[in-house]
C-alpha cells in the first residue's frame, strides 16, 4: 500500500471515529419530554408531527437548531425533571392567554407546542 493512500484512509477512520464521538459527548442534551407534544401526540401521528414542525422552522428560520429550540422551550423551567412536563403545559396555557398563538396548516397552535413539534422534526428527520 501507497504511503499516502495510508494515511489518506487512516484519516479518514479517525474521523469517522470522532466526529459521532464528539457530538454525542458534547452535543444536545436534553430530555425527551420536550421534543413530544403531550397533547398532541394523542390525535396527531408522528408524520403529522414532523409535517407541522417542518413547517414551523421553516417559518422561523432564526429557530432552525436543536440548540436554540432546547434553549427556548426550558426558559423559566424548573431543572427538576419531573417538573418539566408540568412547566411545559404551564407555558402551553401561558401562551394562550398572551395570545401566542400560530397558524400552521390549519391548525392554531401555542408557540411552545409549535416549537415541540419542530424540536420532534429534527430528531426523527430520517
Amino acid at each position: 500500500m501507497v504511503r499516502r493512500n495510508f494515511i489518506f484512509l487512516a484519516s479518514g477512520g479517525v474521523a469517522a471515529l470522532a466526529i459521532p464521538s464528539w457530538y454525542y459527548m458534547f452535543g444536545p442534551h436534553y430530555d425527551n419530554l420536550l421534543a413530544t407534544p403531550e397533547l398532541l401526540s394523542y390525535i396527531w401521528d408522528e408524520q403529522t408531527m414532523k409535517d407541522v414542525g417542518n413547517q414551523y422552522l421553516k417559518n422561523n428560520t432564526e429557530e432552525n437548531s436543536e440548540e436554540r429550540l432546547v434553549q427556548l422551550l426550558t426558559e423559566n423551567t424548573s431543572s427538576n425533571s419531573f417538573m418539566l412536563g408540568e412547566d411545559l403545559n404551564q407555558h402551553i396555557c401561558e401562551d394562550y392567554k398572551s395570545d401566542r398563538i400560530i397558524m400552521i396548516d390549519g391548525w392554531l397552535l401555542p408557540v411552545t407546542e409549535a416549537r415541540q413539534c419542530a424540536l420532534f422534526s429534527l430528531n426523527h428527520s430520517i
